[in-house]
């Protein structure tokens, strides 16, 4: 916190549930610094840190130290937008960790009761938690050892104008609090360091030590969230690196993983960019019944477990360890593997057909990731206990929508019956109701509104199953739907005008867009076409669902679809988005050179999108060649929407800059006349 140093300022905040590190002592406040009553030590604010551990410690971040320098600089100087954007620029896959609201998403598994108090996040890191936790509680204290990352927060903390955040560098493993502090404990990814530095110690009592130390923080009806690994996960015995940077050592016994690490770790920690050699192996993780059994040695007296796909650190997708049908209610239902590789997408077509029996062995023991809910005392009732006693469902899943939460709940028989939808961040009814009004006005859905513990809550039937995109008659039903939706929504010529004014906005944002500067050239030269070609046009104004892809269409017996998730439909809009944006996506099902190959006419969805887009310019007196000039506006439209603003990431953002940078290699000196793919095939 170097720079940080060169000023002080008085406190803004009170420091009566903290507690001296060194002696428990009660704190008191001076003008820069605070001083324990017990034994005298004094500790120094830096600006809205207060830092109870002084002594430099060693850094442990994602990137190099360097680079970590770099970014604090530009923070300090243009801002934490700039200063992220120069770290994904280097450090790509870091966005999604970074700024991804779902990374929250866990939070659901224990809401109801507890927000609107007092939270801990515990190695807090970049903040992306914290300041998410910040809108639900009214105090949140974010705790972290790296200096530099604790600095980044305060200044991203100013910028976002999170005034209940309180900002503290301390040691994790005596918590400098009072007792019976906090309704939630966050420690997200943590456990497993907690034994890293202290060498004479064995891990595993360290981490009880902690363990106990969360316990003694938290109020009696309080929560400590555990995110982990399982020790004998999946991710390890395929011969995934654990955190010590190393395959195979937390499948090994600790004797001898520690052996292994003194030989061989060095540079080949994922978490160690400043090379330090572990002297020991300490990332200690534990299978199901390990953790279980440290909890309830910690004092922890009720514990709830729930299966999380991909992992702790992206749970879009959860539900209930210990109901196997509501995993196996998900993998039928929710196919969200496209982009998985070969050998997962083989353990997951085996996990779908296998029978529960058989299944619950691997499924209980082998589990990659799981989410960990412990509590002081009772469990109390939350929203999703209040939740399955209003709608009647016995069993749930849960899925991460862009700004929702999406509850597919379930009979007796696994079953989906009905989805549950509720905004990520409490929030007012209206975009429900606009939701619920959109269903009726272009589904014919009754669904139904109501409040669970407090949160604006919409239950829509679940009429049919997923829209199989490789089945021609599904497409077409597509075509025939939204036609019709366009033809009851038209609102007569389309204003060029202000087309052009749109896709001008386009082409500025294109400037700023971080791709290679050939695919800017091509698609500047593209949307300038379009400009010249959409002046001589006739399109029609209709309205737009705005997110048509095939998760969002259900098909049943008879072929009648149910549309879902309209919280981007607009009024007025260009028809061939919804068109272009339903086959961009299916072209792009299977992956970015899928996406090539389908377009070029020689992948597998090519004659799909020949007969999809002539049979929909046909239907709408839209000349097919117009299609292809819109391809690049659809991409850049949606990209626009993604785009990181305040602090948010939307997971669609980055493939669908790739998908930019693969369409503007696309060979364009052809007039793309879609019958002539089908035939060259």
């Amino acid at each position: 916190m170097k720079n940080v140093m060169r000023g002080t300022m008085k406190t803004k905040f009170s420091v009566q549930d903290l507690r001296c590190p060194k002696c428990s002592g009660r704190l008191s406040t001076k003008y820069s610094s605070v001083v324990c009553l017990n034994c005298g030590k004094e500790f120094n604010f830096y600006d809205d840190i207060l830092d109870l551990v002084g002594k430099t410690s060693p850094f442990l971040g994602e990137i190099p130290h360097s680079d970590m320098h770099c970014v604090l600089e530009i923070a300090r100087a243009e801002g934490c937008a700039k200063a992220l954007r120069y770290m994904f620029d280097r450090f790509p896959e870091l966005a999604y960790y970074v700024l991804s609201p779902d990374r929250i998403d866990w939070i659901f598994h224990c809401l109801g009761g507890i927000e609107q108090g007092s939270c801990l996040d515990i190695g807090s890191g970049w903040g992306n938690l914290t300041f998410s936790l910040a809108k639900y509680f009214s105090k949140v204290w974010s705790m972290d050892l790296v200096s530099d990352k604790i600095e980044f927060q305060s200044i991203w903390k100013r910028q976002l104008e999170a005034d209940n955040v309180r900002l503290l560098r301390a040691n994790m493993t005596k918590l400098p609090f009072d007792n019976n502090r906090f309704d939630l404990v966050v420690a997200n990814g943590i456990l497993e360091w907690v034994g890293y530095f202290p060498s004479h110690i064995s891990p595993t009592r360290i981490q009880l030590s902690f363990l106990r130390e969360a316990n003694r923080v938290l109020k009696n009806s309080g929560c400590l969230y555990l995110g982990v690994d399982n020790r004998i996960g999946l991710q390890f015995l395929f011969g995934g690196k654990d955190h010590s940077g190393l395959s195979f050592t937390s499948l090994m016994p600790r004797s001898l993983a520690n052996i292994y690490t003194k030989l061989f770790a060095n540079t080949s920690s994922i978490y160690d960019p400043e090379k330090l050699v572990p002297i020991r192996y300490s990332n200690y993780t534990y299978t199901l019944l390990g953790y279980l059994k440290l909890l309830r040695k910690a004092g922890f007296r009720n514990i709830k477990v729930f299966w999380v796909y991909p992992s702790y650190n992206s749970p879009k997708h959860s539900g209930p360890f210990e109901d196997l049908e509501s995993f196996r209610s998900y993998l039928k239902h929710v196919d969200k593997f496209d982009g998985s590789s070969t050998r997962k997408k083989l353990v997951i077509k085996i996990a779908k057909y296998t029978p529960l029996k058989i299944m619950a062995v691997p499924f209980y023991f082998f589990f990659p990731n799981f989410l960990i809910f412990a509590y002081k005392n009772k469990i109390s009732p939350n929203f999703e206990s209040e939740l399955l006693r209003y709608s009647g469902a016995s069993k749930y899943f849960r899925k991460s929508g862009s700004k929702r939460q999406n509850y597919f709940l379930l009979d007796n028989f696994g079953k989906i019956v009905c989805i549950a939808k509720t905004q990520r961040y409490p929030q007012k009814f209206s975009t429900l109701v606009k939701e619920k009004e959109l269903l009726k006005r272009f589904s014919g859905i009754t669904s139904e509104l109501t409040e669970i513990k407090g949160r604006p809550t919409l239950f829509v039937p679940f009429r049919g199953k997923p829209l199989n995109i490789y089945d021609i008659t599904n497409n077409l039903k597509v075509i025939e739907w939204l036609t019709s939706f366009q033809q009851n929504t038209s609102k007569g010529a389309l204003d060029i005008e202000a087309l052009g004014r749109q896709i001008h906005n386009l082409l500025l944002f294109t400037d700023d867009l971080e791709v290679s500067n050939p695919t800017k050239s091509c698609i500047r030269k593209q949307l300038e076409q379009l400009i010249a070609i959409t002046k001589s046009a006739s399109i029609q104004t209709v309205a737009s669902h705005g997110d048509l892809w095939y998760k969002n269409i259900l098909i049943n017996e008879s072929g009648t679809l149910t549309i879902l998730d309209w919280e981007h439909f607009k009024e007025r809009d260009v028809p061939l988005f919804d068109i272009l944006f339903f086959v961009i996506t299916n072209a792009a099902k299977q992956g970015l050179s899928c996406f090539y190959e389908n377009f070029l006419g020689r992948g597998k969805y090519s004659h799909m999108i020949d007969e999809i887009l002539n049979t929909y310019c046909t239907r709408s007196k839209i000349p097919v060649e117009l299609c292809i000039h819109f391809v690049p506006y659809t991409i850049l439209r949606f990209l626009r929407r993604e785009s990181p603003k305040h602090g948010s990431w939307k997971t669609g953002f980055p493939f669908f800059r790739k998908l930019l940078e693969v369409w503007a290699k696309l060979p364009m000196d052809y007039s793309w006349s879609f019958e002539s793919h089908v035939s060259e095939m």
